[in-house]
């Protein structure tokens, strides 16, 4: 995570990438889901970002 230090708190910048298995196992290749966002947050919250495929990032920021 990078923070981006805005006028009334910081923003971080999440990228997660997860390769998994095809939810039908039978089918060949491989599946990707990625999350690429922006995330206002504040000292001592949690955001929670769900993206594609069952793919869940949780940030907390401590200070």
């Amino acid at each position: 995570m990078v923070p981006i230090d805005l006028a009334h708190g910081y923003e971080f910048k999440v990228y997660a990438h997860w390769t998994r298995r095809p939810d039908d196992c039978a089918e060949s290749g491989q599946r990707v889901s990625q999350i690429k966002v922006f995330v206002p947050i504040g000292a001592g919250e949690t955001r929670v970002i769900e993206g594609a495929g069952g793919l869940v990032v949780t940030v907390t920021r401590r200070t």
